[in-house]
């Protein structure tokens, strides 16, 4: 085989390489999301279902905000990775895969420690943010091995880049604290804690500004991608200050 036909060859695999890496990646974690969808249902759907024949206490109000807490780590991870795979591109490899595998395991004790000591579930949010910050610094390492296709998107979100291994070095840390403040009360003692009903709402709500940010800097990229021009629905085009 002649050298120029080598190197058209090399090049079409490195082609279909870089071309699988989304659809591969979207179609893995859809499905790890889906079926985790479905497990979060059943649970819920057990304790929701059941809701109405007790008297609503601060460990019940902490489980319906769990459900919902899990609901939006299912979205918010799925919305992640779509953001990623649509804005940087590498050629996969064994690591790509173990990663959303790692953030599915960890997603399943989330739903399973609902109904346990919410102990159980604040250690759960812990690890999430764990692995979460692993997955940002793996995907970010790895996108930094192409600069000639990820080296401009790269530069265009540092910020993000920045702040994301932050926010999941707080999240983790706080949730930890969670976890410490309940670790030596009971079931019943925590029937009414208030303690426990701050601690499940502040780790709702940081779930859902997390969730919220990752939207705003979505944002940025598609800025970015139309070289600085905002589409605004109803006006003109807007150059970016």
């Amino acid at each position: 085989m002649k050298e120029v036909d080598k190197q058209r060859a090399a090049a079409a695999i490195r082609a279909r390489m870089l071309d699988s890496f989304a659809p591969t990646y979207l179609t893995l974690i859809s499905i790890l999301q889906g079926s985790l969808l479905g497990y979060l249902f059943i649970v819920s759907d057990g304790f929701l279902g059941n809701l109405k024949d007790q008297s609503m206490t601060s460990l019940g109000l902490a489980r319906i905000l769990f459900i919902g807490a899990d609901l939006v780590v299912n979205i918010a991870t799925w919305n992640e990775y779509r953001m990623g795979s649509t804005t940087f591109v590498w050629i996969p490899r064994l690591l790509d895969t173990l990663v959303p595998f790692g953030l599915a395991m960890i997603q399943f004790s989330l739903v399973r420690t609902i109904m346990l000591h919410p102990k159980y579930w604040f250690l759960s949010v812990a690890g999430f943010w764990v692995i979460a910050g692993f997955a940002f610094w793996h995907m970010y390492c790895r996108a930094s091995g192409e600069p000639e296709i990820n080296g401009a998107a790269l530069q265009a979100l540092s910020l993000e880049k920045r702040s994301n291994h932050l926010l999941c070095a707080g999240g983790a840390t706080v949730n930890l604290i969670f976890a410490a403040l309940l670790w030596d009360l009971t079931i019943n003692q925590i029937q009414s804690s208030i303690a426990l009903l701050i601690s499940a709402t502040m780790s709702t709500v940081f779930m859902v500004m997390v969730f919220v940010r990752g939207e705003l800097s979505w944002n940025r990229v598609i800025r970015f991608s139309r070289g600085g021009q905002e589409k605004v629905p109803g006006c003109a085009t807007r150059k970016e200050v």
